[in-house]
């Protein structure tokens, strides 16, 4: 097996740079200067390199190893600088650059990380999700001429690069396994769980090329079961069945898409008629105790069981694919039922990636599954079947507190649990999916994207910046007050005490606040660039600001960036006063005073 090296290419006008480093830290340089072009020794260097070692970049597919290719073609900087701007202002896939430039594919062991990774962010901005000690922007302007100290600075600058490519790997080894462990025919390393779906699929159903089909027109097809007793909720429904939509109209916008409604369920609102079904609750604490019990309920693989069970499938595939994906799902059921095998737990895993990936390509002009009526009638058929539920324990007196994609949460009277159960029976038999209960303490509310509940066993399920952990795709926004607030109202800890108990150097961390600023940022005369970083401050009065029209990043006013955590030695200047404040305000709004 090969040994990993991590690598990122840097370059400018009259400098070239590859910077190479193995898992221990150790750096290797290879750069070229004044409009020169690659000697003899590095050319040895890169292809040995290229030959002997896992490559892992971080968006390295699309823009380091065609870089590294070019100056391997013997190109000068001032060369190399304008396919350097090619590439990023067109954003031109591997494949494109490749052809543009005539280089061959140089068939090395590598590893891209950026569609591994969840979300959508850039290198800098995963690091500082994630708390990484160092982040920096590029030193230079690209377009400038950099002098010889200038380039030893943006070695250095290469080199924390290097090293968060580094801690990015660790963080989703997991995932790079399981990708090895899927097939040893293809290599699925470097893929997001959407193109790892996209590949299976296209290999299932004998497709090397997508026939992308345009609809003209949607019909939703009702399942049977559908109805309610409910006016408002009737005629929408009817004017469903009744109604041929023009397409397109998932990408018409909220105002017009005729789809989307608000509507009224006895104490509740809901939002409907594009994605999942969300309640429209904010600012509420409810608790379990005697007289009523919180229960979750929430379909198991609601999507999956949609499309099986109403045999939805892209027209111009037919029945075919139904037979493929539901061999998916059977296959999935099957490993998670082979609990103490290692191998099989590998494979629930994969299709689980596989079955979930499918259902977002459906939306995808270029997938081979891409069908908008079919995305849908899945979509549709959530959201109804999950009102009908909601309608059907209204009427017995059971209110819903929330409802969400796919499940909805419940203040069950005591009284009624045996009802509850009952009732919720009768919609699986109508409908044919299956529920699962989960019982919690406490359910809070901010809004419907932002919530924590503490389940009856202890453990605390979240949902947004304010509660949830750090996570590579969510922005830290101050976490010590989200945890003030849970550790209150879960263990009943004052807020100033857990705050107080949480402020050292070592968990720096849980007080800082992330944003990312288009066009960058600035702290007074000091430049910070994309990714803004900062706690709030007892002794400054500035805020961090936006470098093209001065307004302040939002929450960053007496604030003090910290793009270094290794800077910061004391905790003297952290404003206690403030986080406290944060937290018990977030605790008003949760109305749990």
């Amino acid at each position: 097996m090969k040994k990993s090296i991590f690598f990122d290419v840097e370059c400018y006008p009259n400098y070239f740079l590859a910077a190479f480093m193995n898992s221990e830290g150790k750096t290797h340089h290879i750069q070229i200067l004044n409009d020169n072009k690659i000697d003899p020794t590095s050319i040895s260097e890169l292809k040995s390199i290229l030959d002997r070692y896992q490559l892992i970049g971080f968006n390295s597919k699309n823009y380091d190893i065609p870089m590294i290719m070019l100056a391997l073609k013997g190109w000068s900087t001032s060369e190399l600088k304008k396919a350097s701007d090619l590439i990023i202002e067109r954003r031109l896939m591997y494949w494109q650059t490749m052809q543009v430039y005539n280089i061959r594919d140089p068939n090395c062991d590598h590893i891209d990380l950026i569609n591994v990774l969840r979300g959508l962010h850039g290198l800098k901005k995963y690091a500082a999700n994630l708390g990484y000690e160092t982040i920096e922007d590029l030193p230079y302007s690209p377009d400038r001429v950099l002098s010889l100290a200038e380039c030893h600075h943006v070695r250095e600058y290469c080199i924390n690069d290097l090293k968060i490519t580094r801690f990015l790997f660790n963080h989703a080894k997991d995932r790079i396994d399981l990708r090895s462990k899927i097939t040893k025919v293809d290599d699925y390393r470097s893929l997001s769980d959407a193109q790892i779906a996209e590949k299976i699929i296209r290999q299932k159903l004998g497709i090397q090329k997508p026939n992308t089909v345009f609809e003209n027109v949607f019909k939703y097809q009702c399942p049977e079961f559908l109805a309610f007793n409910t006016p408002e909720l009737s005629e929408y429904l009817q004017e469903l069945k009744t109604t041929t939509y023009p397409m397109p109209l998932v990408r018409s916008g909220a105002k017009t898409n005729p789809l989307i409604r608000k509507v009224s369920l006895f104490n509740n609102s809901y939002k409907l008629g594009a994605g999942g079904l969300h309640s429209q609750e904010k600012g509420r604490t409810v608790r379990s105790c005697a007289e009523y019990k919180i229960i979750d309920i929430d379909v198991t693989s609601y999507y999956p069981m949609i499309i099986l069970n109403n045999e939805f499938t892209p027209k111009h595939l037919g029945r075919r694919f139904l037979t493929v994906y539901k061999q998916l799902v059977n296959d999935r059921i099957a490993a998670k039922n082979s609990k103490d095998d290692p191998d099989q737990a590998v494979f629930e895993k994969a299709f689980k990636i596989v079955i979930n990936g499918i259902f977002g390509k459906f939306g995808s002009k270029y997938s081979a599954v891409f069908s908008e009526s079919l995305l849908l009638n899945v979509t549709l058929t959530g959201q109804l079947s999950l009102l009908m539920l909601i309608e059907m324990l209204e009427s017995e007196g059971i209110e819903v507190l929330s409802a969400n994609t796919d499940g909805v949460t419940c203040q069950v009277p005591t009284a009624l649990l045996d009802r509850f159960r009952l009732v919720y029976g009768q919609w699986e038999e109508f409908t044919g999916f299956n529920l699962e209960e989960t019982a919690y303490q406490v359910l809070c509310n901010l809004n419907v994207n932002s919530y924590f509940a503490v389940l009856e066993t202890g453990d605390v399920k979240t949902k947004g910046a304010v509660f949830s952990p750090f996570d590579e795709s969510s922005t830290p926004s101050g976490k010590i007050i989200g945890d003030a607030v849970i550790a209150h109202i879960k263990d009943n800890i004052p807020i100033d005490h857990y705050i107080k108990s949480r402020l050292s150097v070592r968990n720096i961390k849980e007080f800082l606040f992330v944003r990312s600023v288009s066009g960058g940022c600035k702290y007074g005369e000091r430049s910070l660039g994309k990714v803004a970083r900062f706690y709030w401050s007892r002794s400054s009065d500035q805020y961090i600001a936006y470098c093209k029209n001065d307004n302040k990043v939002p929450r960053s006013d007496n604030s003090h960036p910290l793009l270094d955590i290794r800077e910061l030695k004391s905790v003297d200047d952290i404003d206690l006063d403030r986080y406290v404040e944060a937290a018990y305000k977030t605790l008003e709004e949760l109305k749990s005073v």
